[in-house]
């Protein structure tokens, strides 16, 4: 049987299995069901350094699923408050779709910004962290 990194292929296989189960049943005794296993034995394997691992890359892979479909979700909402803003003949509507479209608006530029400025520090940081290290050598 091959391995990775000291795991059997089987015991990757069984961590993919257990992060699927524990993604699509937020109760233990659930997920330990789904996977015909008591809930002590799956407590015990979800302890397991390959078994943590597979369970954080399943959630980093939902969790960009997820981002995804809000991003679409989020030009159709831009749409429909652009149409409203501009059909609505009350003013209030008018006035509560610009003032959201707004909000969002400079609400991205506030976070592009911080984006920025943190890939700057980032930077920076690995450039003197090197120079740290030889002049504390």
């Amino acid at each position: 049987m091959s391995s990775t990194n000291g795991v059997e292929s089987s015991d990757l296989a069984e961590a993919d299995a257990i992060a699927a189960a524990v993604l699509a049943c937020p109760v233990q005794r659930d997920a330990a069901t789904m996977l015909g296993i008591s809930t002590d034995t799956l407590r015990r394997r979800l302890r397991l350094p390959h078994v943590q691992a597979a369970c954080s890359e399943a959630r980093r892979e939902l969790l960009a699923g997820v981002i995804g479909a809000l991003q679409n979700s989020m030009l159709e909402a831009i749409q429909v408050l652009q149409r409203l803003m501009r059909s609505s003949e009350s003013e209030w509507m008018q006035h509560q779709c610009a003032q959201t479209l707004l909000t969002a608006g400079l609400k991205s530029v506030e976070m592009a910004d911080t984006e920025a400025r943190m890939a700057r520090i980032e930077e920076l940081l690995e450039v003197y962290s090197g120079d740290m290290e030889t002049a504390l050598n």
